[in-house]
């Protein structure tokens, strides 16, 4: 091999051989880069929507008819899900575009680009990630909304509508009517609380969802004061504020 021929192939080599990365804002602006550099460039989108890692890209900039047998792609979405969402699979995890796609031939590159992967996802994770895991509306629903919901239905229905009172034909359908109105109040307030606290966050996105999460954090604390005063009072004849 010529010295020519060994500069041509080593300037190839080092311009296929690049993780490219892709920065889409919700408008459709885009920025893209090589190097870390893209993250503090002046042409940012105002809002990001997602951030794409690939080394195809470079690749077929080379070599446009083949793909490098050893190659991922990382794609980051920083959407949020409906304040109210209507969809019926409730259970499941909330929905996020976020992947993690490696196609390998050479099992090191694998195992690398896996573990890489795991260890920067898992350590960026937030504390309140576990409101967007599979079944979390639902142990919410039994062990938390629920017990909550038919202590309050009880107590008022005693007092509205006593059994030794004139209305007592009102007590099954305040009871039902009650339970019902209930159970669509904590499925709205657990689709505010996933927008509100959504999947991923990007900083740099200044998102004013912290307003949101100050209002939540009163709310609960209040639900939670009221549900403890109440049961001491009840049970305990504890009257915490005199």
């Amino acid at each position: 091999m010529t010295k020519s021929s060994f500069q041509r192939n080593e300037r190839i080599r080092k311009r296929a051989f690049r993780v490219t990365v892709s920065i889409i804002g919700y408008d459709g602006q885009t920025s893209y880069g090589s190097n870390e550099d893209i993250f503090t460039a002046k042409n940012l989108p105002s809002n990001i929507e997602r951030i794409f890692f690939t080394n195809t890209t470079a690749w077929q900039a080379e070599s446009p008819d083949t793909l490098p047998p050893n190659r991922f792609a990382v794609t980051i979405t920083f959407s949020k899900p409906p304040v109210f969402d209507p969809n019926p699979l409730v259970s499941e995890p909330t929905r996020n575009d976020s992947q993690v796609y490696i196609k390998s031939e050479d099992i090191v590159f694998f195992r690398a680009c896996r573990n890489i992967a795991s260890k920067k996802l898992t350590t960026a994770m937030k504390w309140y990630s576990f409101i967007h895991a599979k079944f979390a509306y639902d142990i919410g629903l039994w062990l938390i909304a629920l017990p909550y919901s038919l202590y309050w239905i009880t107590h008022f229905m005693d007092r509205f509508f006593p059994s030794d009172g004139p209305n007592v034909s009102f007590r099954i359908p305040f009871y039902i009517y009650s339970l019902g109105i209930s159970i669509l109040l904590y499925r709205t307030f657990a689709g505010y609380i996933k927008w509100a606290f959504p999947v991923n966050v990007l900083e740099e996105n200044k998102d004013r969802a912290w307003t949101h999460r100050v209002f939540i954090g009163a709310v609960i604390s209040s639900l939670v004061v009221s549900g403890a005063k109440s049961v001491l009072e009840t049970f305990a004849g504890i009257n915490l504020f005199g």
